[in-house]
């Protein structure tokens, strides 16, 4: 629980990191949202204004309509994989080091110099 005199913003539920993993990770998904974007528009467009094209029939005796939005789903499923395959994770927490190991460690660097 926070104390009175503590600010509301100094602890936040999610801590932010503005790392090159984070940003590499934002842009990337940015950039699937925008391809999926596109392709969610070119149904609503033709849906409103093609509604004639969006009535033939296509594959399987389904019309165009239905196709669409059956990719449309698909879509959303192998951009979510394409996503998951090629974000970067967090790299793995180190342990920091006690007082008497940072010792060591001094020691190392100063006999091996």
């Amino acid at each position: 629980m926070k104390s009175p005199d503590q600010p509301a913003d100094s602890s936040p539920a999610f801590p932010r990191s503005t790392g090159p993993i984070l940003t590499h990770n934002a842009l990337f998904g940015l950039v699937l949202f925008l391809i999926y974007l596109a392709i969610y528009l070119g149904f609503i467009v033709l849906s409103a204004w093609a509604k004639d094209f969006m009535g033939r029939p296509s594959i399987g005796g389904l019309n165009v309509a239905v196709i669409y939005g059956l990719t449309l789903i698909l879509a959303a499923f192998v951009l979510a994989i394409i996503y998951m395959t090629f974000c970067k994770s967090d790299p793995p927490a180190v342990p920091d080091l006690t007082e008497g190991q940072l010792a060591e460690e001094a020691q190392k660097e100063e006999g091996s110099a």
